[in-house]
């Protein structure tokens, strides 16, 4: 049996051994972080067959939203019962056409993102009722990839080029800057110049490149020079294909699959294309980009969330959707 080690062990470890941060190479070895299996909640079976399209914890909660159903269902961390169930088909408040993604707040709210509405719904988690629905031309536009931030506004990547908007009060979102890579390769494709944004919770906002090499933590509402971070296995190199009109890299798998933030760690599930790699989620110190750990989940994984201690993992099937509790 592995002997659980915790996440801050593992840091402090690392920072006396007196290894320098400056790259993430500098960690030959990053510790193999075990977990132990919690609790598996099954929607394969009538009556209750799901197909979910992401999962967040908020609060003593991990919180689903189900596109085909238009639904945001709630289940307890505790015992894995379905605390509530709210949601449906239509325009008004508290309705969806396409609800695909949360965006986790510091408030201990959470935000739906329905696609086609072009809408933010921000529900206590408490009953699944309706705080707040952010609406009109601020969020119009690819909404895919949305940030809470500390002062209760949003951070957005629109479509087609990038562009990171702030979402607040005001009628209009706000233009910020574009997403520009320090490898300029990476900036002459939109298939490697797409970046995405971090599940978070406590305000701040790292975008991570899915097929490249970099992450970076939004600071402020600008593009934050010279502050890079590598990921700890490089992407292979890329070319450019230009005879068509839209430049394309030529196909190399992925780098990062999904990442969520805890405190000052990065959790980053990579993307391939070797089968070694399916299901490791490798964790870097914001502030220096060194990677101090690996973990395992199922390799069938595309997205997971992080919070404490706990860990909740989502998986897709044919026959439904799974999600496993995990503690580290």
């Amino acid at each position: 049996m592995h002997k659980r080690i915790s996440l801050t062990a593992v840091v402090l470890a690392f920072i006396a051994s007196g290894c320098d941060e400056s790259s993430p190479d500098s960690v030959s070895h990053a510790i193999d972080l075990p977990l132990h299996e919690q609790r598996v909640v099954s929607f394969q079976r009538e009556p209750n067959v799901a197909y979910f399209d992401d999962v967040v914890f908020v609060d003593d909660k991990m919180l689903v939203v189900e596109s085909t159903t238009a639904s945001v269902s709630a289940f307890n961390v505790s015992d894995g019962r379905r605390a509530w169930t709210v949601g449906r088909k239509g325009a008004g408040p508290g309705e969806y056409l396409e609800p695909r993604f949360f965006v986790a707040r510091p408030d201990a709210t959470v935000g739906v993102i329905d696609v086609r509405q072009g809408r933010i719904t921000v529900l206590n988690p408490s009953d699944g009722s309706v705080k707040e629905v952010v609406s009109g031309e601020r969020v119009t536009g690819d909404l895919n990839n949305v940030c809470g931030r500390i002062d209760g506004s949003f951070l957005a990547i629109k479509m087609p080029q990038f562009d990171v908007v702030r979402i607040d009060e005001r009628p209009e979102s706000t233009p910020l800057f574009r997403i520009q890579w320090p490898v300029e390769t990476y900036n002459q494709s939109p298939m490697l110049q797409q970046g995405l944004f971090a599940r978070s919770r406590d305000g701040r906002c790292v975008v991570f490149q899915p097929r490249g090499d970099f992450f970076y933590e939004v600071d402020g509402d600008s593009l934050p020079r010279n502050k890079f971070h590598r990921y700890a296995i490089a992407y292979p190199p890329q070319q450019i294909d230009r005879s068509q009109r839209t430049p394309r890299a030529i196909p190399g798998g992925g780098a990062a699959q999904y990442a969520a933030l805890k405190g000052d760690t990065l959790f980053v599930l990579r993307g391939g294309p070797s089968k070694n790699d399916l299901g490791k989620v490798d964790l870097y110190l914001l502030a220096s980009g060194a990677r101090i750990g690996t973990l395992l989940l199922p390799s069938e994984t595309y997205i997971f969330d992080v919070k404490g201690s706990s860990i909740v993992t989502l998986v897709n099937t044919d026959e439904g959707s799974v999600l496993t509790l995990y503690q580290r």
